[in-house]
């Protein structure tokens, strides 16, 4: 892991979906060794349902104790299947989810240098957004990108700090 120095997060313009957003930085990315029975891969066109129901399950569970029910119905509702079909179909290996045994577990997408999706379902096992970091962390360096950038929520901040971002 990179080395975090003791300094504060940079903050820069939130998304209206997402009030409150850091925006965090990570020099270096490099892959942890985080064991699990996921399959990481790129997303499929035909899970955008299933992303999008992922996504809205994330927000309302794991963000409701740092957002409003508006602030989180906003939010969840700011990407329809629509969106994530264009995503998918955009980013193509860019766009990953984790699945064990044929069930979706969560999904990240990275472009160019910037971190721009990781959610993982409230009921994942243990490890799933750590997985789904470290390769897009992998895509990124293999594309020869040294330092990434995300905007995280609230509740997602301890997350990303503890892997490196400041």
């Amino acid at each position: 892991r990179p080395h975090v120095p003791a300094t504060p997060a940079r903050y820069a313009a939130r998304p209206s979906h997402a009030p409150h957003c850091p925006t965090l930085r990570c020099q270096n990315p490099l892959m942890s060794s985080t064991p699990s029975m996921l399959h990481i891969r790129a997303a499929h066109p035909h899970e955008s349902y299933a992303l999008q129901a992922l996504f809205a399950s994330a927000i309302h569970t794991r963000a409701q104790a740092s957002y409003t029910p508006a602030q989180l119905d906003a939010w969840s509702h700011a990407r329809d299947t629509r969106g994530f079909l264009f995503d998918i179909m955009r980013l193509g290996k860019h766009f990953l989810v984790a699945e064990e045994h044929g069930t979706l577990h969560g999904f990240g997408a990275v472009e160019n240098d910037c971190i721009v999706l990781l959610y993982a379902h409230p009921e994942a096992p243990h490890g799933t957004g750590s997985q789904l970091l470290q390769a897009l962390e992998d895509i990124a360096a293999a594309e020869g990108t040294t330092t990434l950038t995300l905007t995280s929520s609230l509740n997602a901040e301890g997350f990303y700090r503890t892997h490196g971002y400041e």
